[in-house]
């Protein structure tokens, strides 16, 4: 019989009584539990839960907030080592409960670490969506006893990925000390046309000229596939000039033309200023709806200077949400209630109650923003990105974003469908019968996981030494992108002979091709068409808090990732033509990021190369290692490396990207740095920067913070390269930006508006007869923004194209 670890612990039922454990730690009348999964493989060895790196996190975090390990019960919730999703986790699990809950029935809070531990003690699966709220249980064998339960991710994550860290950090200050809960804001619900009237003549005479008012609107009809939504209702408008109280408008009046009429007046005053929540979105809706509301101040914007993670604040599961901000920040308690969450996904209010829950959530989201903006502003000018880059730019990217989105571009549907009945489809139907006759398999489904896998792994033998955590969970035997990229290269073994192997190359080409062409058929043309408004045209969402660098993202649908034309691939921005009448003019800022770098690095070999106009690094670079004959291939070849050098990528992802031997790619590599050697200087300096302060800030203002650095040798190298990328990338985006906002401000709208941006590319849609001015004031705006942004007279270039579609677009 198997001895048993615990008293209580089932030992002789589990199937990994027989692997090493770590025992709990921590008195038992310790106040505080920290729960996490199971022993890792420190905790293994030494017998001890929490020990290695993922202790040290711990101790770090409890020690910030005033408490002791010592004072601590630390425990699994499976007391033995397992590793991964295995099998005969959820026994094991079942086996240690009586043991778990006997260990924690005296603690007032129990920190749950993890998927595991947050399912065994709350019986939810979904941190994002249940961290930074506090939990209530009764304890098991203790009577009435109530707990406090704090979700959070295991410490363990953040010595994979330091972005893990501030909520972690916040988790723990909940759970250790919690800030104390507010008191709610009162909301005034006013849902007579009449009373509104009246409401709307105090207002107005009450606010005080340079008052701040903040607005929100909740809103019909927007799911994940309508993009824009011009068909949006908005169902209810808030307002707040103190963070105590709101007034919120409900559907009988803002569903009225004569109620919005009314509202107009505390929408348009040109004597206040107007605080929103990502306003870009209300501001638009708004727009649509005949409000020409505006945006001067946004809670969203602040909290991503504060904190460049990408967030989406429409989610409610965390990011830059005002709900997730004013719980992390305020206090505050969940408000949202069931019916919100509800009618958020349906549209539906389906009673009296439901409607009131709504509008108190509107007047609680618009004085919340209020209280939220003090905080972030007081923190946004310590921190020093109030001015950069919140004020200079980001408030005025959100209007001209606000003006180009509400623009759209026709896409021609007729031709998508073409494209993919006579070009898509059959060459689709091609490299299916082709996979299935290399493969002597007449009904494989390239798109099903489980039968690739099958035929590589089982079939053929495959073996590869390809090392990412999520396929090491998958016992190796994913079919993913990267070990296709993999298999392409040659990395890989099979029992198979010579003949053999060569059909594997063969299938994985075929299946390498496949997947990025069904990629284009289903997310870029059969979805595109699936977006297009009644009017022919396609809107998108420029988010401006969408990177960690500084990047525009786009989303429904994502334009910024429709690719260039490619040989084998459709011309899908083809589909996106000017108006009538009007043509697209293109401005690419030439090489914008090794330009950064030259001014960055001051180093005068690469400076000269920009300077003199005659010049050209990737020819002189290709001349350099093919001789003056080399070909196209050979050109992009050096293009790419060019860039990719002063990323610090090694050899050996050159070799691998490039299909080139190793030692021909270090030979690039000495080159550059030979030639370029203040550019390796300036790349150390950063590589010192991060290590020593944490964080990088650019001209701009944007900052790139690093939380945790580790000890690893590797994963130091993976941070140092994400600070080197770092300001070459913000750099060069918001010089685009920039210019992006000059030419919205400089240009007759009525002749040229701005309809896209890709980085350091701006598309123009102007009349046919105006081609030249609008050109050239592109041009202007462009190659003038470093200066006019961040005093850099070092000369940028734009290259100027004209089309009549995105997708064919000749040299001006």
């Amino acid at each position: 019989m198997t001895d048993r670890k615990h008293p209580l612990a089932v030992c002789e039922k589990c199937p990994f009584a027989n692997r090493s454990y770590a025992a709990t730690t921590g008195p038992k009348n310790a106040k505080i539990a920290v729960v996490s999964r199971s022993p890792g493989h420190y905790e293994a060895l030494a017998g001890k839960t929490f020990t290695g790196p993922a202790g040290k996190v711990l101790d770090h975090l409890l020690e910030i907030h005033g408490t002791s390990r010592d004072d601590v019960i630390a425990t699994n919730v499976v007391l033995c080592q397992s590793d991964g999703q295995e099998t005969g986790f959820a026994v094991a699990q079942s086996c240690c409960e009586p043991r778990l809950e006997d260990e924690i029935k005296n603690v007032e809070t129990v920190i749950a670490c993890g998927v595991e531990a947050v399912y065994s003690i709350l019986g939810v699966t979904n941190i994002s969506q249940n961290r930074g709220y506090v939990h209530e249980r009764q304890a098991q064998g203790n009577g009435n006893k109530i707990q406090r339960v704090i979700a959070t991710s295991n410490p363990a994550v953040v010595v994979r990925d330091d972005a893990n860290y501030p909520n972690i950090l916040r988790d723990f200050r909940l759970a250790l000390d919690p800030l104390p809960v507010p008191a709610l804001p009162r909301v005034r619900v006013i849902d007579d046309l009449e009373e509104a009237k009246e409401a709307i003549k105090e207002m107005d005479a009450m606010i005080e000229p340079g008052t701040l008012i903040a607005s929100d609107i909740e809103t019909r009809g927007v799911g994940e596939q309508d993009g824009l939504a011009h068909t949006a209702q908005i169902v209810c408008a808030g307002f707040s000039i103190r963070p105590e109280r709101a007034v919120v408008f409900g559907e009988k009046v803002v569903g009225t033309r004569e109620g919005m009429e009314e509202l107009w007046t505390l929408w348009h005053r040109t004597d206040c200023k107007y605080l929103w929540h990502n306003g870009k979105y209300d501001v638009k809706l708004l727009r649509v709806n005949g409000v020409d509301a505006r945006v001067d101040e946004d809670t969203m914007l602040l909290s991503w200077c504060l904190d460049e993670r990408p967030g989406d604040p429409e989610s409610g599961a965390g990011g830059h949400s005002l709900e997730w901000l004013l719980k992390d920040e305020l206090g505050w308690p969940k408000y949202e209630p069931t019916s919100v969450r509800h009618f958020k996904k349906s549209g539906e209010i389906p009673d009296n109650r439901a409607r009131l829950d709504l509008y108190e959530y509107n007047g609680f989201d618009t004085a919340g923003s209020l209280a939220l903006f003090t905080v972030l502003r007081s923190r946004a000018i310590h921190d020093g990105v109030w001015e950069r880059p919140y004020k200079s730019l980001l408030i005025r990217l959100s209007e001209t974003l606000t003006a180009v989105e509400l623009q759209g571009n026709l896409f021609d549907a007729e031709k998508a469908c073409d494209l993919l009945e006579y070009d898509v489809y059959p060459k689709l139907q091609e490299q299916r019968v082709s996979m299935r006759q290399i493969s002597g398999r007449p009904r494989l489904n390239p798109n099903s996981p489980k039968q690739l896998e099958t035929l590589l792994y089982d079939d053929w033998g495959v073996t590869h030494d390809l090392m990412r955590p999520r396929i090491e969970r998958l016992g190796k035997r994913s079919t993913d992108k990267a070990v296709r990229e993999a298999m392409l290269l040659g990395l890989y073994k099979t029992k198979l002979d010579e003949n053999g192997r060569l059909a594997v190359d063969q299938f994985t080409q075929t299946l390498d091709d496949f997947k990025l062409l069904d990629t284009q058929r289903s997310r870029y043309l059969e979805g595109l068409v699936l977006k297009r408004y009644p009017n022919g045209r396609i809107y998108t969402d420029f988010k401006i808090h969408g990177t960690e660098s500084g990047r525009l993202s786009s989303a429904n649908p994502n334009l910024q990732n429709i690719t260039r034309t490619k040989e084998g691939l459709p011309n899908i921005r083809s589909c996106f033509l000017a108006d009538p009448g009007c043509v697209f003019i293109s401005a690419d800022l030439s090489q914008a990021e090794l330009r950064t770098i030259a001014v960055l690095s001051g180093d005068e070999s690469l400076q000269s190369i920009y300077l003199d106009t005659n010049r050209s690094l990737h020819k002189e670079v290709a001349a350099e290692f093919y001789g003056e004959n080399y070909t196209y291939e050979q050109y992009v070849r050096s293009k790419n490396i060019n860039f990719g050098v002063a990323y610090w990528q090694s050899a050996f992802s050159f070799a691998q990207m490039y299909h080139m031997p190793q030692a021909e790619a270090q030979a690039y590599i000495d080159f550059w740095w030979d030639r370029f050697p203040k550019v390796w200087e300036w790349t150390k300096a950063m590589e010192k920067q991060v290590m020593e302060n944490g964080e990088i800030q650019s001209p701009f203002g944007h900052k790139r913070r690093f939380y945790v650095i580790p000890a690893d040798e590797s994963a130091r190298i993976h941070i140092a390269k994400q600070g080197i990328n770092f300001l070459p990338q913000n750099i060069a985006a918001n010089i685009t930006l920039w210019a992006l906002c000059d030419f919205a401000d400089r240009c007759d709208w009525s002749i040229a508006q701005p309809r896209i941006t890709v980085h350091d590319n701006i598309v123009v849609n102007a009349r046919e007869s105006h081609v030249d001015e609008v050109a050239q004031l592109l041009k202007d705006c462009m190659e003038g923004a470093a200066n006019d942004a961040i005093g850099w007279t070092f000369p940028f270039t734009a290259e100027l194209s004209v089309g009549a579609d995105w997708g064919n677009l000749h040299e001006l």
